[in-house]
């Protein structure tokens, strides 16, 4: 069973502000684009250089765009990180789900891909699916977030027109999750067939 200032400076700063996801003040857009006016081409190539040099984020998003084929690489760098969050430590699990979400939003802010957010996300329910499957019961918690992660990965799919492209994936991972407690299974069928309700039940 699994269980889940610096005195030197005159400014007060909070080290742990940044970890407790406290929100700092930035300037809107149209600052932006104020600033980006004063500079001509050659500045502004020079600023998106130093960008890339600088965020490891900027050199994926422009890596993608500029190299499509590039994606599918990125997309096991993704997937390593929501795997790592299954690994067992001793008798417990430190699963955090918020770290499996924010890879999915990481990795569809920097593709421009939707087949391979998809991918992504029906990875993360595919893989708490299967963890269940290897390690038996866990808890309330674990499985409403695998929960959502399958709602979630068909719900995108059909904003973007993959449900035909993901179906058999999304049946699959539905047939997979039959047995398992908590009311799991019963919700994965629920919401498979509240999408593709035309699908014979007896599949």
């Amino acid at each position: 069973m699994f269980d889940y200032s610096d005195q030197a400076s005159s400014i007060s700063f909070d080290k742990g502000a940044i970890d407790r996801g406290v929100k700092v003040k930035t300037i809107p857009v149209t600052k932006l684009k104020q600033y980006l006016k004063t500079m001509d081409e050659a500045q502004l190539r020079l600023e998106v250089v130093n960008l890339y040099k600088m965020f490891p984020a900027v050199k994926e998003y422009y890596s993608v765009h500029i190299n499509p084929e590039l994606g599918r690489g990125l997309l096991e760098k993704y997937k390593n990180i929501i795997e790592k969050e299954f690994i067992p430590i001793g008798d417990s699990v430190g699963l955090k789900y918020k770290n499996c979400r924010n890879a999915i939003k990481s990795f569809e802010k920097v593709c421009n891909d939707k087949k391979l957010v998809a991918k992504l996300m029906f990875y993360y329910a595919g893989v708490g699916i299967e963890f269940t499957n290897d390690y038996g019961d866990i808890n309330e918690q674990f499985y409403s977030n695998i929960v959502s992660a399958y709602f979630n990965a068909i719900k995108y799919c059909f904003e973007n027109g993959l449900d035909k492209d993901y179906r058999g994936e999304a049946l699959a991972l539905m047939h997979a999750g039959q047995g398992i407690g908590w009311g799991f299974s019963d919700n994965l069928r629920d919401i498979y067939y509240e999408y593709y309700f035309e699908d014979d039940e007896g599949e």
